[in-house]
């Protein structure tokens, strides 16, 4: 399911008429002002953190309807966090965006995907 199709749904489900809020996290200033900007398109991003430990406090305090995250962060990566708010909130929708083409980091980032189904 492409990011996009996941927030539209997530717009829909029992949102109607509503944006899906959105928790953007990346440690690159640059990289995280520019999907903030595709986002705000369509989606609220009500917050944008830059590590895997702020990531964690702000989708607790936050409860987004969905977590932009990058996987290679500071502190704590983004496979990490986004496997310790699983392990907190099951129903989390969380979409991994990285540059990096490493298979293995592909497949902890499957293996996140399976913790929920």
């Amino acid at each position: 399911m492409t990011m996009n199709k996941m927030l539209q749904e997530n717009a829909r489900d029992g949102k109607k008429g509503k944006r899906a809020r959105v928790l953007l996290a990346d440690d690159h200033p640059a990289v995280a002002k520019e999907l903030c900007a595709l986002l705000q398109t369509e989606f609220d991003v009500i917050a944008t953190v830059g590590d895997g430990e702020a990531l964690l406090a702000a989708a607790h305090a936050l409860a987004p309807d969905v977590i932009v995250t990058d996987i290679a962060m500071p502190a704590l990566d983004g496979i990490a966090a986004a496997s310790e708010i699983l392990r907190r909130n099951p129903a989390a929708r969380i979409v991994f965006v990285t540059i990096h083409d490493e298979a293995e980091m592909v497949k902890k980032s499957l293996a996140i995907a399976r913790m929920k189904n």
